[in-house]
């Protein structure tokens, strides 16, 4: 038994080129497992082009192509599993948690979520589709592109009452008053309440410095706060950002500005809320 296990390990590190079967799958009756030699010479070299470390634990064929026209089915030693067509180009990858090479995504695809997302979030599945494709991100927002890699839709894969959305999608307004305030500053993430809440509030857009901003239906900004870091004095009216300064000097700072029916409620560092009034005077703090 050592002596086979011994075997195994050996089948499993050796050669990209072999077809190892220590990681196996239930084949389908409808599928004939295959070595990696007959696989399409597209989808070998695809594989060796990106995934230089991980060999082929296990290939099959389908008997017909399925609806999506995946003719070939893939699993690799690193857990990404990749599906091909008749002609050896991909229709599914799905990494499993890990991050897609870049090579392997649509270049209009990978600039919009490049431009759109942190650089913490990666692509780590992609379905080919009749429109385009199905992008799924590492944050579980999943994007819909056309076949030129144009986007078309976000989504979320949960029951909030909210959707995600590009950051294009937002008014033009909202997008002026962030790039004004926090220029040069990557936006994590950008949802949509499918309602507007009691405080006015449709859209809620993150930054990777931490910061939220809330936006109304029209673009205007309701609320703007960072949990550890002070928001821009830009953003504070002037009498309540000259109060704050007289009154909770350095090194306490705003952290937050949210807009009331009776005027503005600050957020100082030490956790005091302080009530101004649509002129900026202020009102009291709020308990």
């Amino acid at each position: 038994m050592k002596l086979q296990k011994i075997l195994i390990a050996s089948l499993c590190s050796g050669s990209l080129l072999a077809v190892c079967s220590c990681s196996k799958d239930d084949i389908e009756s409808t599928e004939t497992r295959i070595t990696y030699a007959d696989l399409p010479v597209a989808s070998q070299k695809i594989i060796t082009e990106n995934f230089a470390d991980a060999y082929v634990t296990q290939a099959v064929k389908k008997n017909n192509p399925e609806s999506d026209g995946t003719l070939y089915k893939t699993w690799l030693s690193n857990s990404f599993k990749i599906n091909f067509d008749v002609k050896g180009s991909p229709t599914d990858i799905e990494g499993h948690q890990k991050k897609i090479p870049d090579n392997m995504v649509h270049p209009n695809i990978l600039s919009y979520v490049n431009q759109h997302y942190s650089a913490s979030v990666y692509i780590r599945d992609i379905d080919k589709e009749h429109y385009g494709y199905e992008v799924e991100l590492s944050n579980d927002v999943e994007l819909k592109f056309d076949n030129s890699g144009n986007f078309m839709s976000a989504e979320t894969d949960n029951d909030s009452g909210e959707i995600s959305i590009s950051y294009s999608s937002l008014p033009k307004k909202s997008r002026i008053f962030t790039e004004t305030h926090f220029p040069g500053i990557t936006v994590s993430s950008v949802v949509k309440n499918k309602v507007i809440d009691s405080d006015g509030i449709l859209y809620e857009l993150k930054l990777s410095n931490g910061a939220e901003i809330d936006f109304d239906p029209e673009g205007n900004w309701m609320e703007v706060e960072n949990k550890y870091h002070k928001i821009p004095s830009s953003i504070i009216p002037s009498p309540i950002l000259l109060y704050t300064q007289q009154n909770y000097p350095v090194p306490l700072f705003v952290k937050g500005i949210k807009k009331k029916i009776y005027g503005y409620k600050t957020e100082i560092s030490n956790g005091v809320d302080l009530k101004f009034d649509i002129n900026g005077i202020f009102l009291g703090i709020d308990d």
